[in-house]
């Protein structure tokens, strides 16, 4: 006999979820701070306002994708 699965419950995978979100957030913060600070340091404020303005820019353009992909998910489960 196989053993029965058991699913994963709604409550752990909103938790996953968050958990996901946060340490995304956390990590890109750490990132931008750090270089922006570095690159600040190093070549001055008008590079690191433009470095950090383009890397906001790519995680603009990771969110959007992060969100269609996310739509088309819950579009796909929801029949």
């Amino acid at each position: 006999m196989k053993p029965q699965r058991t699913r994963i419950t709604h409550e752990s995978d909103r938790l996953r979820g968050h958990t996901e979100r946060r340490l995304a957030a956390g990590g890109f913060a750490i990132v931008a701070l750090a270089g922006g600070g570095l690159l600040w340091m190093w070549y001055g404020g008008t590079a690191a306002v433009v470095t950090v303005s383009i890397v906001l820019g790519g995680a603009g353009i990771l969110a959007l994708l992060w969100l269609l992909l996310s739509l088309m998910e819950a579009w796909a489960n929801s029949e």
